[in-house]
């Protein structure tokens, strides 16, 4: 029914030929089945799975059989290919042989996604004649006296990393559940990258000192969509070994891709919006009555997709039968939605990444992915949603005007055959490990064999904490000195800093929304700026530096601001008291030195400490509509400035010589194109966004007297992205060529899908296409000799 509708739709329609500018088809794939070993199971578990005459996908049994031999497991397989199994039968086996005295943590990163296990959990209870009532959902929802019941009483406790990072803070009431903990699942472990990741680490580490604290040492199990690197990512999470189990037994039915490239304007220098294209989509697919699910980029487009969907269906009675879906909806919202999908009840659904993640919804006709959704993972998780039956279904991709957007539409071949991103994590970071000690040492004193757990760096914190008065030693071990509870002011989202916390005035009075760093306060939260919160718009009435407040004020606009800013940058050398400025160029050494050739000057990449320091100058006041500059205020803001990680690397010498001879602009020109493109690039390999690292152009740098460029991990102490970067430098400039060198604007300053950033701080100028070409094909091309 679906592909004699497509074969039509690009008969009769000229925008859809022109726009579908790749057609991919996937084949069905066939399920793989395994055995799990006969009495490895209890027996009501094997009288269960033959009464319902189920069978194992091949993960499946791998699985099993890896946890029944006491082993800690990864499952990294597609969307949809049954993990849950992985881990819920070893432990529901663990509850039946020990007449249920064991106990097992489930930890999952969405409130929705612990709801819906809630549900499969407690079937397969009652299936193997357990109760129902020995699972309970600790979160936010619960009430007091059903947090203390479920403690008590429940052998398994679902929860998110969240909730259990405050929760550790009153270890003494988890004794009756600690005592006997079995299992630690954590499902979707590929979200934990970043500095999310980071954090999340380290609260794993804790939960093993809890747990030891009780004379336990529980099995763990992983479950994760396909990443580039998901052992690595398990052990370096815990600091435990792991089985991979990565052979995906699941089967599925055959599915289309298309690639949709929205056109190109020679007279505007840009593409057209992809919203009116989703648009149009999603209204052709739901009037048909193909059940499509669009994945959107914000809160307000989700909004406004499922608006204008409804709008088209007026008068139809498929009109009622569209609705949006996000984050901040009440849960039983949430769940009503998810209902619905699932029975066919509503034809389409605008969402946000929210839906992304394992909620069951079913399996839907069309899914339309209006974006690149920043990851190859996020991607096939989004796509996973169609095509899990055995009728035929489609995927529309949607590219947008972002650079890695255009690289992959314009790069296919490339993006079906390429393997997933790795997911990156540190645990070195001196705010992160500081901010996670603080929570540990509170929990449980900590011993000077317990060092280890909080990785290379925490002896050297452990003194900064005492000499803070924090902490005290006490024999051999450290105590919490303070009366707080660290885990309130330690963030898993951010590295912890001084926050400011931002309020919205109402009639008098102040309602807090948010806190943000002082970084994004003075980018987004300046006096006069315009901050989108939930979906909806604020303006800055007043910034108070003592206070660290921001006061907001609802306001609809059809403008927004964008803080311009200069940005220095130079190496540094670590100090135990603090830092210096490295003064001596050969003092630091060359990571990768690549040779381009006789008598040419080398390519050399640097990896280290460096210092970052942002003057915020004025702000740009521009359309929404256009994207066009209506007018410009001055700031008067103090410096920010912050220690990072780096990297870097010359522009030689004879490249220099064929600048000089394009044109004075040139050379600045065509080294801020590269950084922009490099950095619009940067998340093609690693799990992370292009706003999570900065780049800065020198023409000149005062240190190694010649031109430099600096990508840095946009976080204080760094997180991991630039050691990642520097490994891999090549391949990312080659990248950044090609994209350049795809990109149909005719302009030299290029456009937002080349070497425009929606974050320069020096507003895109200047910028030399050109140049950026000229700079990266003698770099690489004097490399391949």
């Amino acid at each position: 029914m679906l592909e004699p509708f497509l074969q039509s739709l690009k008969a009769t329609g000229a925008k859809v030929r022109r726009s579908v500018v790749y057609d991919h088809a996937m084949p069905a794939k066939d399920p793989v089945f395994g055995e799990v070993a006969a009495g490895t199971l209890h027996p009501a578990l094997e009288k269960y799975v033959r009464d319902h005459g189920l069978s194992f996908y091949s993960h499946q049994a791998s699985a099993i059989g890896h946890a029944s031999l006491g082993k800690n497991v990864i499952v990294a397989t597609s969307t949809a290919s049954g993990k849950s199994v992985c881990y819920l039968f070893p432990i529901v086996d663990a509850l039946l042989k020990s007449a249920a005295r064991a106990s097992a943590l489930l930890v999952f990163p969405l409130k929705a996604l612990a709801q819906d296990q809630h549900v499969k959990v407690c079937s397969l209870l009652e299936a193997v004649g357990l109760p129902k009532e020995i699972v309970g959902v600790y979160d936010a929802d619960a009430s007091v006296e059903e947090k203390r019941r479920i403690r008590s009483r429940c052998k398994i406790i679902i929860t998110n990393p969240y909730g259990m990072h405050q929760y550790l803070g009153n270890l003494r009431l988890w004794k009756e559940f600690f005592e006997h903990i079995a299992f630690v699942v954590f499902d979707e472990v590929h979200v934990y990258s970043g500095v999310f990741g980071s954090n999340v680490a380290f609260l794993m580490r804790r939960l093993q000192r809890a747990a030891m604290a009780f004379k336990r040492i529980p099995q763990w199990i992983f479950c994760s969509a396909t990443i580039g690197n998901p052992l690595e990512l398990a052990m370096k999470l815990t600091g435990l070994g792991f089985e991979l189990v990565d052979n995906d037994g699941s089967g599925n039915a055959g599915k289309k891709v298309w690639f949709w490239n929205p056109m190109f304007v020679d007279g505007l220098g840009k593409r057209l919006s992809i919203h009116q294209d989703t648009r149009a989509l999603f209204k052709t697919f739901t009037i048909n009555s193909f059940q499509t699910l669009v994945f959107t980029q914000s809160r307000k487009m989700a909004e406004l997709q499922a608006k204008w969907a409804k709008d088209g269906l007026a008068g139809s009675p498929l009109a009622d039968r569209v609705m949006s879906y996000r984050a901040g909806y009440p849960p039983k919202v949430r769940r009503a939605l998810e209902r619905k999908l699932r029975d066919k009840e509503l034809v389409g659904v605008a969402a946000t990444s929210a839906l992304e993640l394992g909620i069951d919804v079913g399996s839907l006709d069309v899914v339309i992915i209006s974006g690149f959704p920043g990851s190859i993972t996020s991607f096939w998780q989004q796509a996973g949603r169609c095509g899990r039956s055995s009728s035929e279904s489609l995927v529309v991709f949607l590219a947008g005007s972002d650079a890695l957007d255009q690289y992959y539409i314009n790069n296919p071949g490339y993006f079906f055959a390429k393997t997933h991103e790795d997911a990156i994590i540190d645990l070195c970071n001196p705010y992160i490990v500081k901010g996670q000690l603080e929570c540990g040492i509170k929990e449980i004193p900590l011993h000077e064999m317990d060092m280890s757990f909080f990785g290379p760096r925490a002896r050297e914190i452990v003194e900064q904490l005492v000499a803070e008065g924090a902490v005290h030693k006490v024999g051999g071990r450290y105590v919490y000195t303070r009366g707080d509870f660290p885990a309130e002011r330690t963030s898993l989202n951010s590295i912890p800093s001084e926050n400011f916390k931002v309020f919205e005035a109402v009639g008098g009075k102040k309602r807090l929304l948010t806190s943000e760093t002082e970084s994004r306060v003075f980018s987004t939260l300046h006096e006069g700026a315009i901050f989108l919160f939930m979906a909806e718009t604020y303006k800055v009435e007043k910034l108070d530096m003592q206070g660290r407040e921001v006061s907001l004020r609802r306001e609809d606009v059809d403008y927004y601001t964008q803080a311009l800013y200069e940005t220095s940058i130079f190496p540094i050398s670590v100090l135990k008291d603090g830092f210096e400025p490295v003064t001596d160029a050969n003092s630091t050494k060359p990571t990768w030195v690549f040779p381009r050739g006789t008598g040419l000057e080398g390519l050399d990449v640097y990896y280290g400490d460096v210092r970052v320091e942002h003057e915020y100058t004025r702000y740009a006041v521009k359309s929404i509509d256009s994207g066009e500059a209506i007018d410009y205020h001055p700031l008067e803001l103090p410096k920010t400035a912050f220690n990072t990680k780096a990297m870097w690397f010359n522009v030689p010498l004879d490249v220099q010589v064929a600048l000089d001879v394009m044109g004075k602009r040139s050379l600045g020109g065509g080294i801020h194109a590269v950084e922009h493109g490099s950095i619009g690039l940067f998340p093609k390999n690693v799990l992370c966004s292009r706003w999570d690292v900065g780049g800065v152009s020198i023409d000149v740098d005062p240190l190694y007297k010649k031109p430099m460029i600096y990508i840095y991990d946009a976080f204080p102490g760094g997180i991991g992205l630039a050691e990642k970067a520097k490994d891999n430098v090549i391949q990312l400039l080659e990248d950044t060529l090609a994209l350049i060198r795809s990109c149909p604007c005719k302009g030299d300053a290029g456009c937002p899908s080349c070497i425009q950033s929606p974050k320069c701080g020096n507003g895109n100028e200047p910028l030399s296409k050109k140049a950026a070409v000229t700079i990266l094909s003698m770099v690489l091309d004097g490399i391949g000799t």
